[in-house]
């Protein structure tokens, strides 16, 4: 029979390394979506926010009154190539490389 000890050291290494990466993820994807979202005097952009419980969520946001009407009309004619969806584009188009990050953050943290 094989016996198995947990390492609480090392969970709690993880764990916190854990919510290290996943906070580099949301903010990876918040530079993501500041390049597109839609630019006038820049309160939107300004706006953009991660978030974290602490454990295994977070939140990118952009808090103006708004926000939600800008991202949900793509079909408005933003200029300089700005664009609705600019927080579902980069989540789509680039959570690969989100993981990545948050990966490397990872490896960072608990020297692995």
């Amino acid at each position: 029979m094989s016996r198995f000890v947990l390492n609480r050291g090392n969970l709690k290494r993880f764990e916190r390394a854990s919510v290290v990466g996943l906070q580099a993820g949301g903010e990876f994807l918040l530079g993501e979506a500041i390049k597109i979202v839609p630019f006038d005097e820049g309160d939107l952009q300004r706006s953009g926010n991660v978030s974290s419980n602490g454990v295994d969520t977070v939140n990118i946001s952009f808090n103006t009154p708004y926000a939600a009407r800008l991202h949900e009309n793509p079909q408005f004619n933003f200029q300089n190539g700005r664009q609705g969806k600019f927080l579902e584009t980069p989540i789509k188009q680039q959570s690969g490389q989100a993981f990545e990050v948050m990966a490397r953050e990872i490896r960072r943290v608990t020297g692995t």
